[in-house]
C-alpha cells in the first residue's frame, strides 16, 4: 500500500474518533468503516496512540463491555479556516447530488471541515443561498492559488508533516524555508499560511509560494497554540506588536460603522453629541489598519495612538503627491 493511502486512512480513522467523541468507536467497528483486518487497524491505533498521546482515550461499554476508542474535541482541529460560504456551498451539491456516491463523497468532505472547524460547521450562509439562485452577486478582486499548493499544504497540517518552500518574500527576496505548517488564514487580502520557522511563528503568503516539497520529519503543534487567538492579535492577516488602536467616525459615517466587524475585540462607546462615535479594538498591523481605514474616506479619525495617525497622514500625503 502506498504512503498516501496508509496516511489517507490514518486520517479517515482520526476523523472518525473525533466525530464520535461521546460514544467512541470499538475496533470491531473501524474495521467494518474501513475494511481492513483487525491487526491492520490495531497498527493504526499503535501510530495514532503515538501521535496524539492522551488526546487518544478509551472507555468501557456498559453492556459490550468493550473499549470504545475516541479523540478529544479538537486534537485534529489543525487550524485550518473554511468559510461559512464554502460550508453551505458545500451542503448544496450534496443536495443537488444525482446518485447516492456523489452525496456520499460530498458528506465526507463536509464531515472533514467539521472536524476542522467544529466551532462553525453548524452556521448557514445566507449570501451563498442567494447567489446560488442568482439573486446575490459577489464581486471582489480576488488572487489566484495553485490547486497542487493548496493540496499539499493541507495534507502536511493533516498529517504534521515539514515543509520545504520556495518562496518569494514582501522584499522580493528569494528562500527555501523549511517550516511546521500550523494552519490556513483566509482574508479578503489573500490565503495565508501560519507556520512556525527557526522557532518563530511567521505568516508566509501562500499565493507567494512558487514551488512546495514534503520533508520527511514530523513536528507536534504546541498545545498553547491556538489558531483563532493567535489570529484575533491581528488585524489582518501579520502579527506585530499589540497596540491600542481608537478610531472615531463622523455622523455620516457612524451608521454604516457600528454594522461593520473590523475586530472581534472592537467596542463602541455612546455616540457624542454631534452624532459621530468611537470605536477601540486592540491588534498589530497598522499597514492592513491604514488600508482599511482609507475605504472610510473622510469618515474616519484616528485618535490612537499617536504612531498609527501619523502613519495615517504620511500615507495620505504621500498619494496627494502621486495626483
Amino acid at each position: 500500500m502506498s504512503s498516501s493511502k496508509k496516511l489517507d486512512e490514518l486520517t479517515e480513522l482520526a476523523m472518525m474518533l473525533q466525530l464520535n467523541e461521546i460514544k467512541g468507536v470499538t475496533i470491531d467497528e473501524m474495521c467494518e468503516r474501513l475494511e481492513r483486518p483487525r491487526r491492520a487497524i490495531e497498527r493504526m491505533m499503535e501510530v495514532l496512540k503515538d501521535k496524539f498521546g492522551g488526546k487518544l482515550t478509551y472507555k468501557i461499554g456498559e453492556y459490550d463491555r468493550k473499549k470504545h476508542w475516541s479523540l478529544k474535541k479538537g486534537s485534529m482541529s489543525f487550524m485550518i479556516n473554511f468559510s461559512d460560504s464554502e460550508i453551505a456551498k458545500l451542503e448544496m451539491l450534496k443536495n443537488k447530488a444525482i446518485n447516492e456516491e456523489e452525496k456520499k463523497i460530498i458528506s465526507n468532505i463536509i464531515d472533514k471541515i467539521r472536524v476542522l472547524n467544529p466551532a462553525k460547521s453548524h452556521k448557514t450562509d445566507i449570501d451563498v443561498l442567494l447567489e446560488s439562485y442568482g439573486y446575490a452577486v459577489m464581486q471582489q478582486p480576488k488572487e489566484i492559488i495553485k490547486q497542487d499548493i493548496m493540496e499539499k499544504i493541507a495534507l502536511a497540517i493533516l498529517s504534521q508533516k515539514k515543509l520545504k518552500l520556495d518562496y518569494k518574500n514582501s522584499y522580493g527576496e528569494e528562500y527555501q524555508p523549511i517550516i511546521e505548517p500550523y494552519g490556513i488564514k483566509i482574508s479578503i487580502l489573500g490565503h495565508y499560511l501560519i507556520a512556525k520557522e527557526e522557532e518563530k511563528v511567521k505568516t508566509f503568503k501562500i499565493c507567494r509560494i512558487k514551488s512546495i516539497e514534503s520533508v520527511d520529519e514530523y513536528y507536534c503543534v504546541p498545545d498553547d497554540f491556538n489558531m483563532q487567538e493567535y489570529c484575533n492579535l491581528s488585524f489582518g492577516v501579520y502579527k506585530d506588536n499589540v497596540e491600542n488602536v481608537v478610531l472615531k467616525f463622523s455622523e455620516s459615517a457612524a451608521i454604516d460603522a457600528m454594522n461593520y466587524n473590523f475586530h472581534p475585540t472592537q467596542t463602541f462607546e455612546p455616540p457624542e453629541k454631534d452624532g459621530s462615535v468611537i470605536m477601540k479594538f486592540q491588534a498589530s498591523g497598522r499597514y492592513e489598519i491604514i488600508t482599511e481605514l482609507l475605504k472610510w474616506r473622510d469618515g474616519v479619525e484616528v485618535v490612537a495612538p499617536q504612531i498609527l495617525k501619523e502613519e495615517y497622514i504620511q500615507t495620505v500625503k504621500q498619494m496627494y503627491k502621486k495626483i
